[in-house]
């Protein structure tokens, strides 16, 4: 390290190091940001699956000087180049290396794809950097486990729990709100102007979206009509039926975890010449 950058110790010769503290995946990466070039003699850069020391140095590459980027194989410490082009080296220049399944290599030259190649020969190591020369200098270095969501073309088997902060999508369908359901309730019989009703307990927080209510017989005669009620007993959603088919409309009306929920049915009035019968209810609602 001189002066907060990373520089080689020897000139005309490869000056390489790779995070040991622990294993990672053969599907990897590292990324660092070239401070200093040399011309076309010194080569600073990225390695992947990197092990081994002097004679025994094993690794990918992907390394520039002011002319060209060159993609790597180096294996005890005999170098083959894998691919190259022609592409002016640049202070600030961000190298990213990256090993894909199947020996799938990319590098990125500041987040744009510059060299690819597969190769299987070398399956383990860690990531790591290089400079092969003593005057280039590279900060800012950075390399780990390949993120899932960088692959999302292949099939994935996800141990940790994923988190879609920008929504998911399936299809041409988009999922941008929590999960929803819908909950069924039959009143059967002649609704009377006694309260009938049914009772579920939510286990997690949920908000109603719409509560719709569908009497085989509609009320008639009453000079106020039948009411679907869902409550947790504080915060009731009331639905008229004044038809055969009625709908709240939409509705966002949020009830906490442990809630009591209650679907109620009353003829507000005695004196129906006909009563509802037979009230189907459907709540809808999603998780919160």
């Amino acid at each position: 390290i001189a002066s907060n950058q990373i520089q080689g110790t020897t000139a005309g010769a490869s000056n390489s190091a790779f995070w040991n503290a622990n294993s990672f995946s053969p599907v990897q990466f590292a990324q660092a940001t070239v401070t200093a070039l040399n011309g076309a003699t010194d080569f600073p850069g990225v390695t992947l699956l990197a092990s081994g020391t002097g004679s025994s140095s094993t690794y990918y590459d992907c390394v520039e000087n002011s002319t060209t980027i060159f993609m790597q194989r180096v294996v005890n410490a005999g170098t083959t180049n894998l691919t190259s082009t022609a592409s002016t080296g640049a202070v600030g220049d961000i190298l990213r290396l990256e090993a894909a399944p199947g020996g799938a290599l990319t590098c990125y030259k500041n987040g744009i794809v510059t060299l690819t190649a597969t190769d299987t020969q070398i399956t383990s190591g860690s990531p790591g950097l290089l400079i092969s020369g003593s005057v280039a200098t590279e900060k800012n270095w950075s390399g780990g486990n390949l993120h899932p969501l960088g692959q999302l073309d292949i099939e994935q088997d996800w141990t940790k729990t994923q988190h879609f902060t920008q929504g998911v999508a399936f299809g041409t369908e988009s999922f941008t709100a929590s999960p929803r359901a819908e909950q069924n309730v039959f009143l059967p019989g002649a609704l009377t102007s006694a309260w009938t009703g049914a009772t579920w307990t939510a286990d997690k927080a949920v908000t109603v979206t719409r509560v719709q209510v569908q009497a085989k017989t509609a009320p008639a005669g009453c000079t106020t009509n039948a009411v679907v009620r869902l409550t947790d007993g504080a915060t009731p959603v009331n639905v008229t039926v004044s038809a055969a088919a009625n709908d709240s409309g939409a509705i966002s009306q949020n009830y906490a975890a442990g809630s009591s929920l209650q679907i109620l049915v009353q003829t507000a009035a005695a004196g129906c010449t006909t009563s509802p019968a037979d009230a189907n209810v459907t709540v809808q609602y999603r998780m919160q």
